[in-house]
């Protein structure tokens, strides 16, 4: 039996994390969470899932690392996937709440996050 080469993602290993020439994405603890590093520096976290209703396979952000910690990144995916599995589309139920939302409303929940 072979052991496996995948690191489990704490805090001192994504900070660890180099830039380099093209982006690249470490698997998470959780099927689907994925940690991001940017020919940039910037580090952010994903939740890839898939809906019945799409061919392809969806990606949502869920926050940039240092903001985001480890456990508050797993504890997001976790909620999403749940929301997934109970035949729910995260992108489509953030477009819908953006538009019952107002201007200003919207401006400062994307500051927020």
């Amino acid at each position: 039996m072979r052991k496996s080469k995948a690191k489990k993602l704490t805090d001192a290993y994504c900070r660890s994390l180099n830039r380099l020439d093209k982006p690249y994405f470490k698997p998470g603890d959780f099927p689907g969470l994925q940690f991001w590093v940017t020919p940039g520096g910037t580090k952010t976290w994903c939740f890839q899932y898939r809906v019945k209703a799409k061919k392809y396979q969806q990606r949502k952000h869920l926050g940039n690392y240092p903001t985001v910690t480890v456990v508050e990144a797993l504890k997001r995916a976790k909620e999403l996937d749940r929301k997934v599995f109970n035949g729910e589309d995260p992108k489509e139920t953030e477009k819908v709440d953006i538009l019952k939302m107002q201007l200003g409303e919207v401006i400062k929940s994307y500051y927020q996050d």
